[in-house]
């Protein structure tokens, strides 16, 4: 919006921003350039060695630098013409990361070629992992995975994991990152027809894209003549690598140029004689579209989206390929691309770009890159091609057209509005496409112009859903916060949405921008736990004191819920930062990872008492297995100092033969915990002979065994309590448990049961009762102290069990004013659970608890019973809530009913209180 001198607004129609070109009638693509490309490069582009990361990310180029100013070394005079290679980093913009990001390849290393760049004098071949944003160093030019040496290599080809490469042995590897972040080669012979010298061409379909889930790598034998056929060798990468000759026959020579479409479903390739192939990606059907009729081989083929096919042809190509051209014949000639569509030959065309050119394919189109020119050949969605293409009657078009028409105040607007509003699909179809070609644009005006079209389409559709408007509005603040100078990810949205989540945030944290990747996960609703992370890291390499730091990462975690300092205490670990390690974990809230990173960085006596702390056995259990498992015996005395450490190892050595001899040594000079030793080998034996018995394993002489192995535990236990100064009650106790064992092995041998033999006191009591044996089972209670109340429970169980319902009358003192140890309740509950409903209900009126009246009454089913039992003592409340319990069962609520007129009929009262 521009302002006359008059001060009334002048709207300008809205543009197609760039140098926009058609491929066909559906497709297009555009040319914009950026003008804040910063770096300065001493050489053409084409000189270096150049590697992009895709979707925006950093650019690697290589520069000879001399060995003093780029390794700092103090030097004699006789090396000062030495030099070293040097990879820099810059952003997608051309700013340069600092020299810290940096990798210097010097050249005094061997004499060996590695893809890595890490150890030879010379680079072949360059390239990011495009699924992991490094390739054995990252952004900050960090080594990231140990090198591989791969003996000479002859030609190489990016996987997208990783990189294949041809090699002089007849033999083609893959190199590609493992989940566990190591690089692993796979090697396989090729076949004959490659012969001795280097492929001529070689292009690579990436695991993720190609059918099988495996990396294919295609190239082309360096045939002897322009006149001879050539063919192409498919090598896949799978468990067992294997090339296969596909045996098709390509005239023209050499293949010399290859590329692979993004989608990775067809393949476009240049012979020697210029003749321009396309084929599916099998190869099963393949097409001559025509010739490029020019002298110099394309320096570069690339796809551009799906679509369309581009080769580049660059002006120094055509100096060399004719020396004997003159300087005004040279001013002439200019770098081209030319672009066709691979299923319509007539649809060709060529643009001119800067002299010296490198292009990188992205998902969406080509980056091309100069020493002093940054150029973007972008696809046009489908959504902008339409509202943009020239004669369009699409709905985005006229909504495009009615906004203009009203911004210039313009009446045809009104008519444009009307025929938009009586098709409200076509109109959200219009907004959704405003939206979407707001989102492909890179100028921050026409973004804001494009949503302001769509934001005068939603006035006009009550029914449009303002999500995507909302979430585009979004992507576009954080791209254009990523895209300034200082961060330089020129980024579309294409791009973005393909990397957008953990990788785009990585990036950032890469890049040390942690406030703004902090910002973006709460723009975009992601977790921010990783950028906390990454800043806590960037923290340990700080000069500060560890206290400062540490207090620091600690204040920071602390207003958010759920993260671990774990793998920050870790990585200070690594750092000789163990202070500040045992700080970090000081404050981690969880036990289990507290407990486990202090035993990582060897904070063993720490992790015990956290471990004792948190009074939780697993993780007790897991110390005490290190310890034992690192220190052996010299463990048991850290152990013991602690009586719930000191009684698992026990069971711990109790149940592992292999620990035993660690306890020999120290209990040897510790006696005080001989008893409690003896007494878990008891109960070993006790716990050995129950499961015996309970699989039915055993006689009566077999029971008599086992029972004198338990007594002759507890005999040594008794031993051992005699020689301790406070043992006294531990001997009298074992005492009564040989007194046990040795009645219940009598009662087993006479009465022939089994249950004896494994018994508590109580239950061997109403055992005795049970084979008649009440005489005897009373002087044992006496003798053993058990109590009134715990032996009356004893004889109504066994009583109940016999069914000798007379007895349990007597037990309870029916007919008598003597009153049972333990309460009703218990006499009621144990006649029910035997059927004996009649029986219990005579003692529920002895309960004196009212409430506890009703609901003993209800466990005997006797809603009658408990009706009369509240009329007659006026509960009336209790009687209402007995009400509301009956509610929904007609027979409960018939008995209430019936309970309460009895009641009222039957007593001799009722009149005196009416």
């Amino acid at each position: 919006m521009e302002t006359t001198s008059s001060g009334a607004p002048h709207h300008h129609r809205t543009p197609k921003l760039g140098e926009w070109y058609e491929i066909n009638k559906s497709e297009a693509v555009r040319l914009i350039s950026f003008d804040d490309l910063a770096w300065e490069l001493d050489h053409p582009i084409t000189a270096h060695h150049v590697a992009v990361s895709s979707f925006g990310g950093s650019i690697a180029i290589t520069t000879r630098t001399p060995t003093t100013t780029a390794m700092q070394k103090d030097s004699d005079p006789s090396h000062t013409n030495s030099s070293c290679l040097q990879i820099s980093m810059y952003n997608s913009m051309g700013y340069s990361l600092g020299s810290s990001a940096s990798i210097f390849i010097s050249s005094d290393d061997e004499d060996e070629h590695d893809v890595t760049g890490s150890g030879g004098v010379s680079i072949l071949f360059m390239c990011w992992n495009d699924t992991r944003d490094h390739f054995f160093y990252d952004y900050r030019g960090r080594t990231i995975a140990t090198s591989q040496h791969i003996q000479n290599p002859l030609m190489c080809c990016s996987t997208g994991n990783g990189v294949a490469v041809v090699m002089a042995n007849g033999r083609a590897a893959s190199l590609e990152c493992e989940e566990s972040g190591e690089y692993r080669a796979r090697v396989c012979d090729l076949p004959r027809v490659v012969g001795s010298l280097p492929p001529s061409c070689v292009a690579c379909v990436t695991a993720q894209l190609s059918d099988t889930g495996y990396t294919h790598l295609l190239l082309t034998p360096t045939l002897s003549s322009i006149a001879d056929d050539g063919t192409v060798v498919q090598v896949t990468f799978h468990s067992k690598p294997r090339a296969v000759d596909l045996a098709k026959r390509i005239a023209g020579g050499s293949v010399v140029r290859m590329s692979v479409s993004p989608d990775a479903t067809n393949v476009a390739f240049i012979t020697e004689d210029g003749s321009v192939y396309i084929s599916d990606v099998a190869f099963k059907a393949i097409s001559l579209l025509f010739n490029t009729e020019t002298e110099a081989i394309p320096a570069q083929l690339f796809w551009c989206g799906n679509a369309a096919v581009a080769y580049l042809h660059l002006a120094q190509q055509f100096t060399t390929a004719s020396p004997s051209a003159g300087d005004d014949d040279d001013d002439d000639i200019e770098t081209t691309l030319t672009i066709f569509d691979p299923w319509n030959r007539d649809h060709c065309f060529s643009m001119e770009l800067a002299t010296d050119v490198f292009g990188v394919v992205e998902c969406d189109g080509i980056r091309f890159l100069s020493e002093d020119t940054y150029q973007f050949l972008q696809v046009v969605p489908q959504e902008a091609h339409r509202m943009f293409q020239l004669g369009s009657t699409a709905p985005s078009a006229q909504l495009l057209s009615a906004f203009d028409e009203y911004a210039l105040e313009s009446a045809t607007s009104v008519r444009l509005i009307r025929a938009l509003t009586e098709d409200p699909e076509g109109l959200m179809v219009a907004i959704d496409d405003c939206v979407t070609s707001a989102g492909f644009e890179f100028d921050s005006k026409q973004q804001q112009r494009l949503l302001r079209v769509a934001s005068f389409g939603k006035s006009f559709c009550g029914t449009y859903d303002t999500e995507s408007f909302v979430g585009m509005s979004r992507r576009l603040r954080v791209l254009h916060a990523v895209r300034k100078p200082h961060v330089g990810m020129a980024t579309s949205m294409q791009q973005f949405l393909t990397l957008e989540g953990d990788r785009f945030v990585q990036r950032l944290l890469d890049g040390s921008h942690f406030q703004l990747a902090h910002a973006i996960c709460e723009q975009l609703g992601l977790r921010s736990e990783r950028v906390l992370g990454g800043w806590a890291a960037a923290k340990l390499s700080s000069s500060a004191d560890d206290r400062t730091v540490g207090t620091a990462i600690i204040d920071k975690f602390r207003h958010y819920s759920g993260l671990s300092y774990r793998k920050v205490a870790q990585l200070a670990h690594e750092r000789k930062r163990t202070r500040l390690a045992r700080m970090l974990l000081e404050a981690e809230p969880h036990a289990s990872s507290q407990v486990e990173a202090l035993l990582d960085i060897k904070e063993v006596d720490a992790a015990l008492k956290k471990a004792i702390e948190s009074s939780d056995p697993d993780l007790i259990f897991a110390v005490l297995a290190y310890m034992t498992g690192h220190r052996g015996a010299s463990a048991v005395e850290s152990l013991s100092s602690n009586s719930v450490s000191r009684s698992m190892l026990l069971e711990y050595c109790l149940a592992c033969d292999s620990r035993r001899s660690l306890l020999a040594e120290y209990y040897r000079d510790h006696p005080e915990y001989n008893t409690h030793l003896a007494i878990l080998q008891y109960l070993d034996e006790h716990d050995r002979f129950t499961r015996q018995l309970q699989k039915s394993i055993g006689s009566p002489p077999m029971w008599r065994t086992y029972q004198e192995r338990k007594m002759t535990s507890i005999q040594g236990a008794e031993l051992h309590a005699k020689d301790e100064h406070d043992g006294v009650l531990k001997e009298r106790l074992l005492r009564l448990q040989s007194e046990l064992i040795d009645e219940q092995t009598k009662h087993a041998e006479d009465l022939n049961d089994s249950k004896f033999l494994n018994a508590s006191v109580t239950e061997t009591l109403r055992l005795l009762w049970i084979h008649n044996r009440g005489d005897r089972a009373e002087a044992l209670a006496k003798r053993w102290k058990v109590t009134e109340k715990a032996l009356c429970w004893i004889k109504l169980r066994a009583l109940a069990q016999l069914s000798d319902w007379p007895a349990i009358d007597k037990l309870a003192g029916k007919g008598t004013k003597v009153k049972p140890p333990i309460s009703y309740d218990g006499f009621v509950h144990t006649l029910v659970s035997h059927g004996r409903l009649e029986q219990a209900k005579e003692y529920i009126p002895k309960v004196s608890n009212i409430e506890e009246r009703m609901e003993l009454y209800l466990v005997c089913d006797d809603w009658f019973g408990a009706a009369m039992d509240c009329r007659k003592t006026g509960e009336l409340g209790i009687l209402e809530q007995l009400r509301e319990r009956a509610k929904g069962n007609a027979r409960a609520m018939e008995q209430v009913d019936r309970g309460t007129a009895a009641k009222m009929e039957t007593s001799p009262f009722a009149s005196l209180f009416r």
